[in-house]
């Protein structure tokens, strides 16, 4: 089945997506790989960072111009469990060479452990942006905050009870917004 329609085949069903015959070289022709940013959230922002981390060589990562990683699992600490140790290793032992922004909740800087991974990674990264949003939980972060009505997320601890969660959101949309776009200028202009 080649019309793009219908199960089956290479190309999974559904119509026309990147999986379909030439989709995936079809996306080569609009992206600039030179514009490409690695990022994530949570535990996805040490996913990120484990993608944009200098390689075994020692070689800066080449496949992103930048990396944006918000409020990221930078260290885990379980005490009962005699758990204690810094997210990804990789990054942590070989540093991230390429610019990156760091944006942190209030609630994570709380956590001694976990501000210490923040830092021990934040000093191998020699071209970085670090904000720490005042007032801020972890799930300030998450579109979530726009399904829910704010005194919900705001009472039972979802956000931080201090600051509007959707001007927070859009705050830290903007911070993203503008340093991807100036690290993509930079790219493009090398």
């Amino acid at each position: 089945n080649h019309d793009g329609g219908g199960g089956g085949g290479n190309g999974g069903g559904g119509g026309g997506g990147a999986e379909g015959a030439g989709g995936l070289k079809d996306l080569s022709n609009v992206l600039d790989p030179n514009k490409v940013v690695a990022g994530g959230f949570s535990f996805g922002a040490a996913t990120a960072g484990l993608a944009a981390s200098t390689d075994e060589a020692g070689k800066p990562c080449t496949k992103y111009c930048a990396a944006v990683l918000i409020d990221g699992w930078w260290h885990i600490a379980l005490k009962k469990a005699k758990v204690n140790v810094d997210l990804p290793r990789q990054a942590h032992e070989r540093g991230i060479a390429i610019p990156s922004l760091f944006i942190g909740s209030d609630e994570f800087q709380g956590y001694a452990d976990l501000k210490d991974g923040t830092d021990r990674l934040q000093a191998k990264v020699p071209d970085k942006s670090v904000h720490v949003m005042s007032g801020t939980h972890h799930g300030n972060f998450m579109d979530a905050i726009w399904w829910l009505p704010k005194w919900v997320t705001c009472n039972l601890g979802f956000s931080g009870k201090t600051v509007d969660p959707h001007q927070t959101y859009a705050e830290f949309v903007g911070m993203v917004a503008d340093f991807v776009d100036e690290r993509a200028d930079r790219a493009s202009a090398k």
